[in-house]
C-alpha cells in the first residue's frame, strides 16, 4: 500500500512477465527453417506489492537449494546466477531430475497463491507460413500479445480496486522494443477505462538481478512446453501438462488467461492447457496434418497485419474443427467466467 505524497492510500499490484513460445514464423516441426514453436505469447505472474519481498526471497532460497551444484560449478553468487526455464524444463531433466524439480515448482506456486498472487498469460497459435505469406510480422505479433496481457492485468487490478505496475525480462530486440513503445499510447489512452489502473509503461529488468523475473521465465517455460504438446503432433512434452496442472490448474491463473487460435476468438484456458485428454490430442493432430503451407493466391478476405487468414478459408476441411474449438470455448467460459474479449 502506497500513501503519503499522493494524499490517499493506494494498493498496488506488481506483475512480472516474459515471453513464451517463439516470436518468429512457424510452418511445421519438420520444416527446415520455421519449426521452433507454433505459439507465441507473454506470461508470468502478478501479486500484491507487499508480498514481493517474501516471494522473491523464497524463490532464491529454493533456487539455491535445487541448483546448488550448478551455482558452485559456475563460481557465481547465487543471487547473480540465473537458470533459464528453457534449460531447466527439458525432457531429459524431467526424466532424470523430475522428482527434484517438480516439487520445487509446486512449492513456488503454492507460495505464490498463499501470498495472494496468480499466474497470467496470453498467447496465440500463429498462422502457418512465413511473414510474407501470413501478413503478420514479429513486431505486430509482439505488440498485440503484450497489449492483450496488459488488458487482462488491468482488468484484474480494476476488479480489486488496485493500481498495477508491470515489469518485463529485458530483451533488446526490435519487436520487443517496438511493442513496449506501442503500449504507451494504448495505456495513456484510457480506453477501456480499466487500463488507467496501469501506472506506467512496462519496464524492463535484467533478470539475473531479480528472482521474481526469473520465476516469470520458469512459468513461461511451463507454458511453452504445455502449449507445444497441445499444438504439435508427436510433441515430446506430454509430461508438461501434469506439471502445469499441479502448479496452476486449479484457479492458479487469472481467469481470462488463454491461448487464442489465430483465426477466431476460440482458444484454450489454463484448465484445458493442463489436460492431456483426447480432445486436445485431436486438435493438435488435425491442425498439423490438415494445415499445409498457405497458397500464394489472394484469400477471400484481405490480409490485415496481426489478424491473418482464417483456417476455413485456406483449408475448408478445418471448418468443423474451428466450430469445435468455438464450442469448447463457450463451455470453458461457463466454467471459468467471462474472459476479456481478445
Amino acid at each position: 500500500m502506497l500513501s503519503g505524497v499522493t494524499g490517499y492510500d493506494l494498493r498496488v499490484l506488481l506483475a512480472y512477465l516474459d515471453e513464451f513460445g517463439h516470436i518468429g514464423p512457424y510452418i511445421a516441426p519438420d520444416h527446415p527453417k520455421f519449426n521452433t514453436h507454433p505459439v507465441f505469447g507473454y506470461g508470468g505472474f502478478v501479486l500484491p506489492a507487499e508480498s514481493v519481498r517474501a516471494f522473491g526471497g523464497y524463490f532464491e532460497h529454493l533456487k539455491e537449494s535445487l541448483l546448488d551444484f550448478e551455482i558452485k560449478q559456475a563460481g557465481a553468487h547465487p543471487r547473480r546466477w540465473e537458470k533459464k526455464g528453457a534449460s531447466l524444463l527439458t525432457t531429459r531433466n524431467h526424466e532424470r531430475y523430475g522428482t527434484e524439480i517438480d516439487p520445487v515448482l509446486r512449492r513456488l506456486s503454492r507460495k505464490l497463491n498463499q501470498l495472494g498472487g496468480k499466474a497470467v498469460f496470453y498467447g496465440q497459435v500463429k498462422p502457418v507460413g512465413s511473414a510474407k505469406e501470413t501478413g503478420e510480422s514479429s513486431a505486430d505479433r509482439s505488440a498485440h500479445m503484450l497489449r492483450q496481457v496488459i488488458l487482462r492485468l488491468s482488468k484484474y487490478a480494476d476488479d480489486r480496486d488496485e493500481g498495477i505496475m508491470i515489469f518485463l525480462d529485458a530483451v533488446d530486440t526490435e519487436p520487443r522494443l517496438a511493442a513496449v513503445s506501442a503500449t504507451a499510447s494504448f495505456i495513456y489512452s484510457g480506453r477501456p477505462e480499466h487500463v488507467k489502473r496501469v501506472m506506467e509503461v512496462p519496464m524492463q529488468l535484467e533478470s539475473h538481478f531479480y528472482g521474481t523475473t526469473q520465476y516469470a521465465d520458469w512459468i513461461c517455460a511451463m507454458l511453452a512446453r504445455s502449449s507445444h504438446f497441445h499444438f504439435v503432433k508427436g510433441s515430446e512434452f506430454g509430461w508438461s501438462t501434469e506439471l502445469f496442472r499441479r502448479c496452476f490448474g486449479a484457479g492458479g491463473c487469472i481467469s481470462d488467461s488463454k491461448i487464442r487460435f489465430h483465426d477466431s476468438d476460440a482458444g484454450i484456458y489454463s484448465k484445458s492447457l493442463a489436460r492431456d485428454d483426447a480432445f486436445h490430442a485431436k486438435v493438435s493432430s488435425a491442425s498439423r496434418s490438415a494445415a499445409t503451407r498457405p497458397s500464394r493466391r489472394r484469400p477471400t478476405r484481405p490480409f490485415t497485419p496481426g489478424i491473418s487468414q482464417r483456417l476455413g478459408e485456406i483449408s475448408p476441411e478445418l471448418r468443423k474443427l474451428r466450430q469445435a474449438m468455438e464450442d469448447r470455448q463457450r463451455l470453458e467460459r461457463n466454467d471459468e467466467g467471462n474472459p476479456v474479449e481478445a
